[in-house]
């Protein structure tokens, strides 16, 4: 653990703002709790507990200014932590308190010096649902609601999420839904909990099967949405529908969420979208590109452009249009706008007709006789 950069373990820059740190903390402790990868093997739930005991680790050190500084000065652990009362110094301005919220208080971190008190439940939400939607290039300049339907976890209605009857506590977990594990750190004994393997955190176990739902719980429903994406989505961009994805098992649980990923669907071969600019690539007779011409232009916002086309424009040109490509948000969340940017090739006719060769035939015979 000494060995490895916190700035580097939460990814954020050594400059970061407190609210950077507290934001990446939080993201990377909903992926790495203990919770939310009870379903995985055990080799990948071992990763992740230590790399959630790395994150906490990091953030116990940078969200407080004074540790911070003196880490930032010896480029240690220990000088950051000394007088500071030790890593289990988490009294009231613990790590935890910023996502025990989100899973209702984690019980089982008692080795943090002072406890928590073990959780009475665990509060397990339902699964969440990727689905992805194809985006036009003319979405992206003016998007619309879409409706859409799919498919989610509903709990049963005949035996209302329990999976059957004749429930009874778990002898397991003893009606906790949580099995704790003791580990032995560098830091001093630490408790950890996940969820039970054997009623899969729900508290209890049943005699007999539902035949309504196999004893699963659950039933599948088709479902509708309204969905939009903002103005200027990215390829692979999402939107997050909070309580939309399949219900939990026990009522009162949130639901999980419906997570919309956007995949554009347009010629590629006609259209580069980089960022906020969009690159267009327009095909004129080659005569056009040695004479010049006006091109009419109809870009995907709906708008009507005449371009000039300049004389002797070298295939693979490229002209810009100020402020006609995509309205996006940047890292603060300031909307900019980017350019349209045309890109210009000729275009050879299929076949030549007997007065056109003769033209050209003439055009050749007049560039040898100026050599």
């Amino acid at each position: 653990m000494e060995e490895k950069n916190l700035y580097d373990i939460l990814g954020v820059k050594k400059d970061a703002t407190q609210e950077e740190i507290k934001k990446a903390f939080r993201k990377l402790s909903l992926k790495y709790h203990p919770d939310r990868n009870a379903d995985k093997s055990k080799e990948d739930q071992d990763a992740a507990n230590k790399k959630f005991q790395e994150i906490n680790l990091a953030y116990s050190i940078l969200s407080d200014e004074q540790k911070r500084e003196r880490y930032d000065i010896t480029g240690t652990i220990e000088g950051a932590e000394h007088g500071a009362g030790g890593f289990g110094g988490f009294s009231g301005g613990s790590p935890f308190d910023d996502i025990a919220s989100m899973f209702g208080g984690f019980g089982g971190f008692g080795g943090f010096g002072g406890g928590r008190g073990r959780q009475t439940r665990t509060i397990i939400p339902g699964k969440d649902l990727q689905i992805r939607l194809k985006v036009s290039i003319e979405e992206l300049f003016n998007p619309v609601p879409r409706k859409i339907k799919y498919k989610k976890d509903i709990r049963c209605p005949e035996c209302h999420g329990d999976g059957g009857t004749g429930k009874k506590q778990c002898p397991v977990c003893h009606g906790t839904g949580q099995e704790t594990t003791v580990q032995k750190t560098a830091f001093g004994i630490m408790q950890q909990s996940h969820v039970c393997s054997r009623c899969h955190g729900v508290g209890y176990v049943v005699e007999k099967s539902c035949p309504h739902c196999n004893g699963s719980g659950f039933v599948t429903r088709e479902v509708e949405k309204t969905v939009m994406f903002p103005k200027g989505v990215q390829d692979g961009q999402y939107v997050v529908y909070e309580t939309e994805g399949c219900e939990a098992k026990k009522p009162g649980d949130p639901s999980g969420k419906l997570i919309v990923v956007a995949q554009y669907d347009f010629d590629t071969n006609k259209y580069e979208v980089r960022g906020a600019d969009v690159i267009e690539k327009i095909f004129i007779p080659y005569e056009d590109c040695i004479l010049g011409t006006k091109y009419q232009l109809h870009l995907p916002s709906g708008q009507d452009m005449s371009v000039n086309i300049s004389k002797l424009t070298p295939p693979g040109k490229r002209l810009s249009l100020r402020n006609k490509g995509l309205t996006v948000q940047d890292q603060w969340g300031r909307e900019i706008t980017g350019n349209y940017i045309i890109e210009v090739n000729y275009q050879l006719p299929s076949s030549i007709g007997v007065d056109e060769t003769a033209a050209l035939e003439d055009i050749r015979d007049y560039h040898s006789k100026k050599k």
